[in-house]
């Protein structure tokens, strides 16, 4: 964890990790039966057009890849044209994860991304990921895709996913948005605990915790039902 490796320590840490709507973005009953023939079909998506969300990659991954075998689609907003790929513009959750599941790898080249919600979206639909490597990528990936660091290593890595696509859906990682509220209600909930706990400087963070808690009950009982959280 980056936090450690700054030198925070603590006893009671632990990681969230974020989950798109599962409404939208879920995987495909079935994956189409791809031929030796079939084009890798590879889909990048952003909504901002900062330069470091990974234009300058794209812009050289549409020049340099091998159209014989691929097929690159990006969606949103951009600051680069593109003159081979497929350009859709910017659409809601409901068409963007139908363009995801279409497609067969989610790529991300952003920088001091530290939860990409593309990647999580493109994930959660079924796609193994290459990801450049930086910011939160290696741990939403996981075992679920691979990284790169150089324009070359790109390429090697998604002709590495093309050749071993179903070992990669394989490895993908199961997040819930349901999970993921639970988790952040479990972890306020502890917060908020202390009746047990002597009055200290930590004290006003409990309290605050608490007060967030009660703010979260109306919020989340759609989701939980009507429960007591405190």
């Amino acid at each position: 964890m980056r936090c450690k490796e700054m030198g925070y320590r603590t006893k009671n840490e632990r990681v969230i990790m974020n989950a798109p709507d599962s409404q939208y973005f879920y995987p495909p009953q079935a994956y189409a039966e791809r031929l030796p023939s079939t084009k890798c079909r590879v889909i990048a998506t952003s909504w901002s057009t900062n330069p470091r969300k990974g234009f300058a990659t794209y812009s050289w991954l549409e020049k340099n890849l091998d159209w014989e075998r691929f097929e690159l689609t990006f969606v949103g907003d951009t600051s680069v044209s593109f003159t081979r790929a497929n350009l859709v513009g910017p659409c809601d959750s409901e068409k963007l994860g139908r363009h995801l599941r279409s497609h067969d790898i989610i790529l991300t080249a952003s920088r001091a991304d530290p939860c990409s919600n593309a990647l999580l979206e493109g994930m959660a639909c079924g796609l193994p990921a290459v990801a450049y490597r930086d910011g939160g990528h290696p741990e939403i990936i996981g075992d679920g895709g691979e990284l790169f660091s150089t324009h070359d290593e790109l390429l090697r890595k998604l002709e590495l996913v093309r050749r071993d696509l179903d070992k990669y859906r394989e490895r993908l990682p199961d997040r819930d948005c349901r999970k993921v509220a639970s988790d952040y209600l479990s972890f306020f909930r502890d917060c908020a605990d202390i009746s047990t706990q002597p009055i200290g400087p930590f004290s006003v963070t409990q309290l605050r915790a608490r007060a967030l808690m009660r703010k979260l009950r109306g919020r989340f009982s759609t989701i939980f039902g009507k429960r007591k959280l405190v």
